[in-house]
């Protein structure tokens, strides 16, 4: 239910509402499709054309004295991105123009069917809801897509999540061109896009958050990359949808689970000196750094390897040369049992020799924290593409997995 909302000053030459209201639908749709039990409190950011970065920040900052504990963040910048492909949130003045999607042989049929005939007849039969589709799910073009332009040595993305064809609520537009006489504006939509996949992973994360009020947001993080699928309904490898196979450039640790986020049994949790030596790696100086911080940690030094970050996920770029390079990961054991050993599995291209240090991680009630190192071995020659594999470490009824990248 919705339990409050603000709003921020839209950019000049916008023409939108100076209240909460939403406008176009977008906000509405997005709201609504995602914990259905939460209390939302809606931010007002975003508008026709863009979504300044100055009301985002202000935002930040109001909901977190509102005390809001999970932060969704469905904006973007009309420069940047392109629309949704279906239905985006601008309603072009072109009247109603029904399209149909077909195959080239299908579409050869009809055309002959065109050329030959004088007197061309179609029959439109009622829509029927498609259900059970298979293979999916699949990484749609619109999908945002690694790597990451900041750097090859955190992989993005982090997650997929369904983003196509999502039914949701929409507003109750008063513009009768828009709809058959007579009959009412719907007050649902159906959208896809980036900004429909985010509320759901925002709606996971909720729910997390409420079974674990402990944790934190990175355990929240980790519980969902590392549990994720790479498999389809067809128990075959995830694919785009132009049918190739998809890689952890387009779904990062895979497509989120429901049950297995809330059963991480592992979890890597990201520190704050992790933080900020990202901020640090990507540009900002230490001044920088402690205008968002105010206090830094005793002895906090910058550490320019940032692939050493805690994080779910590994990525490490130019991997030339002679020699090796190592990450240290560290892991909490969250699950039921604390005493509980666990054994890697190394899924690596050929060619490319993983090793773990220790090759075991044996949890105690007094070790419920431990950490390991992974050993990558340069390539004396260079690479033509990136590659990719993952290390899972198993109890025997339990894994958590973890995606690794190796950039050139």
């Amino acid at each position: 239910k919705l339990i409050g909302a603000r709003y921020y000053p839209a950019p000049q030459g916008e023409n939108d509402y100076e209240t909460p209201r939403d406008k176009d639908g977008h906000g509405t749709h997005v709201a609504s499709s995602g914990s259905p039990e939460s209390g939302l409190a809606i931010y007002k950011v975003g508008f026709k054309y863009d979504c300044p970065g100055s009301a985002i920040l202000a935002a930040f900052d109001d909901a977190i004295a509102d005390g809001v504990h999970v932060m969704s963040l469905s904006v973007g910048s009309f420069s940047e991105l392109k629309y949704d492909p279906i239905g985006g949130t601008e309603r072009e003045d072109f009247g109603d123009f029904p399209v149909t999607e077909i195959s080239s042989k299908d579409a050869a049929t009809i055309l002959n069917y065109v050329n030959l005939t004088s007197n061309k007849v179609a029959t439109m039969l009622p829509t029927v809801s498609v259900i059970d589709f298979k293979p999916a799910p699949m990484i749609p073009s619109f999908s945002a897509k690694g790597p990451s332009a900041l750097s090859k040595n955190i992989l993005y993305p982090d997650i997929a999540a369904s983003g196509v064809n999502i039914l949701a609520s929409w507003i109750a537009l008063n513009d009768t061109e828009d709809v058959p006489k007579g009959e009412k504006p719907s007050q649902f939509n159906i959208l896809s896009g980036t900004s429909m996949a985010c509320p759901h992973v925002s709606g996971l994360a909720a729910a997390i958050k409420s079974h674990n009020p402990a944790w934190t947001a990175s355990a929240i993080k980790s519980a969902i990359m590392t549990t994720a699928t790479q498999k389809n309904n067809l128990k075959g490898p995830i694919t785009t949808d132009e049918g190739s196979v998809a890689t952890p450039y387009e779904y990062g640790a895979g497509q989120m689970t429901i049950y297995g986020a809330f059963h991480p049994w592992l979890v890597y949790e990201t520190r704050t000196i992790d933080c900020l030596n990202y901020l640090r790696y990507v540009g900002f100086n230490i001044t920088m750094v402690k205008t968002i911080s105010r206090t830094l940690p005793q002895g906090f030094e910058f550490s320019s390897y940032i692939s050493n970050i805690n994080y779910p996920s590994i990525a490490i770029s130019e991997l030339n040369g002679k020699g090796f390079v190592n990450v240290t990961r560290t892991v909490t054991n969250v699950g039921e049992e604390d005493e509980t050993v666990y054994s890697p599995v190394v899924d690596a291209p050929s060619g490319v020799n993983v090793k773990l240090i220790p090759n075991k991680l044996q949890f105690t009630k007094t070790s419920k924290k431990l950490s390991y190192q992974v050993i990558f071995p340069f390539t004396s020659t260079t690479l033509k593409d990136d590659i990719f594999g993952s290390i899972t470490w198993s109890n025997g009824k339990y894994t958590v997995r973890s995606p690794f990248v190796l950039a050139k």
